[in-house]
């Protein structure tokens, strides 16, 4: 059912039902393809404190999901929440099967959409004031010990790699417009130097002039 599959994601305690073997009557989530990507189903923010993440239940703060307003989705999306051809169970499933639980404003100072905990992930401290993924105890025994320790090497295999191509990028495009940057400085020397030049000689003009069309105004405005 659409209610139980999205209970496996709308609750925090449902990680083992979500990350460990699932039943057949639900999609399977592959926790290898979350964690081999996790700078792309995670959005990096700031944490307070420590990188463990606490429980969001009860925090007051919550999510309704629909599309962005670009997607194709969208307008399909909002007609069956809205039409009165549509069967009220779809529009209850809608309404009340896709809210997700945010922390708190004090721990996750963002909008509720960036402040949804993963079931069955948390985090732990690393070097430099980073936080890296880690598999939360509920789910450890689900998967087993090598499972586990397989899927945080990679979660911190990705999180390391999208710095390191995130500074690499950076190199990068500094290098490749290396040529337009000289030439920019080079006119922006020589132009500000001629301003220079020029304004050493004509800020008398400039100043009479300004003061006499200032008067002309005045007199005959």
């Amino acid at each position: 059912t659409v209610a139980g599959s999205m209970k496996r994601l709308t609750d925090p305690s449902a990680g083992a039902s979500l990350l460990g073997p699932s039943k057949a009557i639900y999609t399977s989530v592959s926790p290898d393809a979350i964690f081999r990507e996790m700078t792309k189903y995670f959005i990096p923010t700031c944490f307070k404190g420590s990188c463990a993440v606490p429980v969001a239940n009860n925090t007051g703060r919550n999510f309704t999901y629909r599309p962005d307003p670009d997607s194709k989705f969208r307008v399909a999306w909002d007609s069956l929440l809205t039409s009165a051809s549509t069967p009220t169970a779809i529009q209850q499933a809608i309404a009340q099967n896709f809210v997700f639980q945010a922390l708190a404003r004090d721990i996750c100072p963002y909008g509720e959409r960036y402040c949804i905990p993963m079931p069955g992930v948390n985090f732990t401290e690393a070097p430099n004031d980073y936080c890296v993924p880690k598999i939360d105890s509920g789910v450890a025994s689900a998967l087993g010990a090598s499972a586990v320790s397989a899927l945080e090497g990679l979660g911190s295999v990705s999180v390391a790699e999208n710095g390191a191509d995130g500074l690499g990028g950076l190199v990068g495009e500094v290098l490749a417009t290396i040529d337009a940057f000289i030439i920019v400085c080079f006119w922006s020397f020589m132009i500000g130097l001629v301003f220079m030049i020029l304004l050493r000689f004509l800020v008398g003009c400039f100043v009479w002039c300004s003061l006499w069309l200032v008067g002309v105004l005045l007199f005959f405005g």
